[in-house]
């Protein structure tokens, strides 16, 4: 397991978590949504794998793209209470990319983890 999360990060794992991610979700906050970096990844695909691959092996710094606009959005004609907006997250697309391969590495070893210590993994349910 510490093989796997310690192996450098490759072009392909990059590339997968680029295809894989939900290609409809909101625009991120440089307002491009994933879509555009799918349709077009013969164009961006390049730089964006490379800017990648620099902060997945910890040469680059994601601060210029870690960050996020929360956006609340009505889920009524008329809303009165703050739970009437439920909120959604608009993350910068390489970002998204970025964490996507790193959470594609983790699927790799979690089931294991699991499997060996199946007591971390509970969930306690507490009546209040």
């Amino acid at each position: 397991m510490c093989n796997i999360l310690e192996a450098e990060f490759t072009k392909n794992e990059v590339v997968l978590a680029a295809k894989n991610l939900k290609s409809h979700d909101a625009s991120g906050t440089n307002r491009m949504s994933t879509l555009f970096y799918q349709q077009f990844w013969s164009i961006v695909g390049k730089d964006a794998t490379y800017f990648a691959l620099k902060i997945l092996s910890g040469g680059g710094n994601p601060s210029n793209i870690n960050y996020t606009y929360i956006c609340l959005i009505p889920k009524k004609k008329k809303p009165k209470a703050p739970c009437d907006f439920p909120h959604i997250s608009l993350c910068n697309v390489l970002f998204k990319i970025i964490t996507k391969t790193i959470a594609n590495r983790l699927k790799l070893i979690l089931p294991g983890l699991i499997q060996k210590f199946p007591k971390c993994f509970c969930v306690e349910t507490f009546n209040y």
